[in-house]
């Protein structure tokens, strides 16, 4: 990943990189005015309405209104896919509402713009509500020993009777 490319300015250092002590004590001297934080606060909320940056919800380049369109076309398409899954058979009609939810939450997901490995996820998640994971069968013998002797007890019998035919 690394640094970012244009690291933002810090306010307590000066042109040349040094530390500038008067710098923070002027800041903080002003930020203590209530009309100059009431003008400031004010400028900031209006910068971050229009900003570019992000915010969670929404990726790299976007605004946050760009990334909830889109966000909220995915939920739709979730739900429609999830009422098609219950018509279908692939999910149950009387799934657990909370099931359900998570259900359309990772479908969204699947759809919307997350990065890869949250994609994965979601992606991993749905297949496990469609599939069932493979069951893996065992036969537990208690008497194995036993089970053991019995089969070389009736080899050998088949053997002697092999044995008897072929002389007779």
């Amino acid at each position: 990943m690394g640094a970012p490319k244009q690291p933002r300015k810090k306010t307590h250092r000066s042109k040349t990189g040094r530390w500038a002590p008067l710098r923070g004590k002027a800041l903080k001297r002003r930020w203590q005015d209530p009309e100059y934080r009431a003008k400031h606060t004010e400028r900031l909320r209006q910068y971050a309405a229009v900003s570019r940056g992000r915010a969670t919800g929404h990726w790299d380049g976007m605004t946050l209104a760009e990334a909830m369109a889109i966000n909220a076309a995915a939920r739709e398409r979730a739900e429609l896919i999830v009422t098609k899954m219950k018509e279908k058979g692939v999910v149950d009609e009387n799934i657990h509402p909370d099931a359900e939810k998570a259900l359309k939450c990772a479908i969204e997901i699947i759809d919307g713009g997350a990065n890869t490995q949250t994609k994965l996820s979601a992606a991993r998640l749905v297949l496990d509500f469609r599939m069932s994971k493979p069951t893996s069968k065992t036969e537990v013998t208690l008497n194995a020993a036993e089970k053991w002797l019995a089969e070389i007890e009736n080899d050998e019998a088949t053997e002697a009777a092999g044995d008897t035919k072929a002389t007779a």
